[in-house]
């Protein structure tokens, strides 16, 4: 790993400042999100959505996505799509684009929109 492309300093600044107790509570969901700090800290792109997406209600899921992902609370609408998947399709690349500024209240408006698609289900 090259030392200069991750500030340790910064990460276990807000290791410290999130608390043992709530990583522990909160393992998967912690380490997912300080993966996704560290990248908005140092910056990145993002896959275009058109092609890879994450896969929450039918009605947001791209026309003709390459790859859908089924996170834990949805992975039961995996039978659902698996006979509409194409066996053989050609390679194409996967495109990037230019995250957007992200903040805390960004990540509690997609939180609180998941939440609620989910109750509305």
């Amino acid at each position: 790993m090259r030392h200069e492309a991750i500030d340790f300093g910064w990460i276990e600044a807000v290791c410290r400042r999130v608390g043992l107790l709530q990583m522990l509570q909160h393992r998967s969901w912690f380490e997912q999100g300080l993966w996704a700090a560290i990248v908005g800290h140092i910056g990145c792109e993002m896959i275009d959505h058109s092609q890879i997406a994450t896969a929450e209600t039918a009605s947001e899921i791209p026309q003709d996505p390459i790859a859908l992902h089924f996170i834990t609370p949805v992975r039961e609408l995996l039978k659902d799509y698996a006979p509409r998947a194409q066996l053989s399709r050609s390679a194409e690349p996967i495109r990037a684009v230019p995250t957007a500024t992200y903040t805390i209240l960004h990540a509690a408006w997609a939180a609180t929109l998941f939440r609620l698609r989910r109750l509305l289900q």
